[in-house]
């Protein structure tokens, strides 16, 4: 990457979506010493000039007539009636056998649905589009004045009108994210005869990406079944230990929340396993030694305290969503965000978290979007008019908690640097439970501890984990990196993976050269190593991002790959009915020590896990809702997963249309 597109990815050049952007010192600063990746980029630019240009003409806040507050809680209605419908939406869809929505995952993968415009969206891609259009909306309603008084009384006219707004706000969000594209994942622009593109220049790279958003989609989705049919196979005492705080179950009001009723039927707790699993997943991960640490930022607030207020506020969520699925016919607007006084909401939090209602006020406000930069809507699900708050329930009731997790360790002024070292000691737990579980004894072993080798007349290197596999060494370096969503942070994420790959292939050529020393190492550390020894180098991650996808020659893996490979098992495809395992297609690696070790490279550089989902990628294009003033029509290109239901059924039977598949 040339010296313009750096500058302009590393915010040293104002680009189209940023104030302090100048389009004639742009132009001006083309030259012939300009790489490809600066010309993509800077032709990009002019194009995404325009458009953006086109789209801050066309909002128009000032028709929404009412005050700024209750524009804001109207704009949160509407979004939250648009969750309710989506979700209406996708139950329509669902496959049923003898009546009863059957759960496949690759259905629920691949659904996509009609926006407002007609073009075909997943539910996470409409969802994550509400979540982060809005956030600028009510950035610049909350800019407007010291007027927050909110209101639920509307016409038909100004309902209208707030959700054309919203739909504005999102098709500008989607323009950003087109040209953060080009930015950081090597998109540009090309004039065609049916209009402009916005495509890949690198397919390869990206289409690993979507691959690995997709099994990272899955990977999620099968948390949560796994979650619901523990959470079924407990007892009432045994979830009521678990859950810990006393959760909402009843709220009286319509308008205005005046009430909330806490008790923890089994209903309650049913609704709210899969906000439960989240949290223990996080309190049990490589974050748990951060937890109770106080949060400069957030006035002390830690994030146990933060996780039990959003779990208290993900049921209260989950409450109002159901309230309004169970409406009969359309959906009533100024139903769907209620004002939730603070008078009623602290106490509340107070009781059913068993703690002061000064700590709950903390926690709350750490919690409350203010309209200001550091803070969004998926951290901060609570918007605050006068002297109550309105829940935005996509971003509550669709986030994943880790995610949220590590954006409050960044706004609370968590030094996340400190993350590396926890992770290995959990990676290498993790390790051992799997060398621990293959069926062939001593196959693996994980060492304790980090190894520091300093070959003779070289320096010194820190090898994050090693593990030995008969006579193959492995060497990882460990790498736990934030959560990517958008497409800078997926940039940042893969530049930090490719980083790593170079520093594990450098300690690797060390190891090489002075196997006999490192050889050596190990024996002083009480592991023996055969003479024919070899060596074998990776990077693991702490996301499915990236995994699977080698960077120049060295493979980059998450934990759960390197843990399928040891334990030597990979459950490809599995179903269930009534909660019950019916069939189950496994797949071993090796069948020998000698196997594990030399089958073990071609394993980490082309995954079993990715195997069939490799075949089924296809060119997506999406149409843009406006037209560009100059090009005509826009045209997003990318990649999509749409597996062959029939060969995966031939491939792993029997139907998985017909069951509970754990993925594929």
């Amino acid at each position: 990457m040339g010296t313009f597109a750096n500058d302009v990815r590393y915010g040293k050049r104002a680009g189209p979506s940023q104030r302090g952007f100048d389009r004639a010192a742009w132009e001006a600063a083309a030259t012939p010493a300009f790489d490809d990746d600066d010309t993509r980029v800077h032709q990009a630019g002019l194009f995404f000039d325009v458009l953006l240009s086109q789209l801050r003409a066309w909002i128009a806040l000032d028709d929404i007539k009412v005050s700024p507050g209750a524009a804001v809680q109207l704009a949160v209605a509407v979004c939250n009636r648009n969750l309710a419908q989506l979700q209406r939406d996708m139950e329509g869809t669902r496959t049923r056998r003898n009546g009863a929505p059957v759960i496949d995952l690759p259905d629920l993968l691949e659904q996509k649905l009609p926006s407002v415009l007609g073009e075909l969206f997943a539910p996470d891609e409409l969802i994550t589009g509400m979540g982060d259009g809005l956030r600028h909306m009510l950035r610049q309603l909350m800019a407007r004045g010291a007027d927050t008084r909110g209101d639920t009384s509307f016409s038909a006219d100004t309902l209208e009108a707030t959700a054309t707004e919203i739909n504005k706000a999102i098709i500008y969000q989607c323009a950003v994210e087109y040209w953060h594209d080009c930015v950081g994942n090597t998109y540009g622009v090309s004039a065609e005869r049916d209009g402009l593109f916005i495509r890949p220049s690198d397919a390869a790279r990206e289409t690993a990406r979507i691959l690995s958003i997709y099994r990272r989609n899955n990977l999620s989705l099968q948390f949560g079944l796994q979650m619901a049919m523990w959470w079924r196979e407990l007892d009432a005492a045994r979830r009521e230990k678990i859950s810990r705080i006393i959760l909402p179950k009843k709220l009286h009001g319509v308008g205005s929340i005046e009430r909330i009723d806490l008790g923890n039927s089994a209903r309650v707790l049913d609704l709210a396993a899969t906000a439960l699993g989240e949290a223990l997943a996080v309190q049990l991960g490589y974050y748990r030694g951060f937890l109770d640490e106080p949060l400069p930022r957030f006035n002390g607030v830690a994030l146990t305290l933060l996780i039990d207020t959003w779990r208290f506020l993900q049921a209260v969520g989950t409450l109002m969503n159901d309230g309004l699925l169970r409406m009969r016919g359309e959906i009533d607007t100024a139903r769907c965000a209620p004002s939730i006084p603070l008078r009623v909401l602290v106490p509340s939090v107070a009781r059913s978290l068993g703690i002061a209602p000064a700590q709950a006020q903390r926690a709350l406000d750490a919690l409350t979007f203010d309209g200001s930069p550091t803070r969004d809507l998926w951290c901060q699900p609570l918007v605050r008019i006068g002297d109550a708050v309105v829940l935005m329930l996509p971003c509550i009731l669709s986030a994943r908690l880790l995610r949220i997790v590590e954006g409050w360790m960044r706004q609370g002024g968590l030094q996340l640097d400190r993350r590396g070292t926890p992770f290995e000691v959990y990676c290498r737990k993790e390790l051992k439970e799997a060398a621990a579980a293959c069926p062939l004894v001593g196959c693996a072993t994980v060492l304790d501890s980090a190894v520091t080798f300093t070959p003779p007349g070289g320096r010194s290197e820190e090898i994050d984990i090693v593990a030995v596999i008969g006579r193959n060494i492995l060497i990882l370096e460990a790498k736990c990196i934030l959560w990517p969503d958008d497409a800078l942070q997926f940039t940042n994420y893969h530049d930090t993976v490719a980083g790593a790959t170079a520093q594990i292939e450098r300690k690797r050529t060390a190891v090489v050269a002075h196997l006999e020393a490192f050889r050596q190492c190990l024996r002083d550390k009480g592991c023996a190593i055969p003479d024919d020894a070899f060596v074998t180098a990776c990077v693991l991650t702490n996301s499915p991002v990236y995994a699977g996808f080698p960077i120049d020659g060295v493979p980059v893996v998450d934990t759960a790959m390197i843990c399928h490979y040891l334990a030597n098992r990979y459950t490809k495809a599995e179903m269930f009915e009534a909660g019950r395992s019916v069939h189950r297609h496994d797949l071993t690696f090796y069948d020998t020590v000698e196997q594990a070790a030399d089958r073990l490279y071609g394993q980490l550089a082309s995954p079993v896990e990715l195997s069939d989902i490799r075949q089924y990628v296809t060119t997506r294009a999406v149409q843009f809702p406006l037209q560009h003033s100059l090009y005509g029509p826009v045209f997003h290109q990318t990649y999509e997963v749409v597996l062959d239901r029939d060969a995966m059924q031939q491939r792993y039977g029997p139907a998985l249309a017909e069951a509970e598949p754990a993925g594929t």
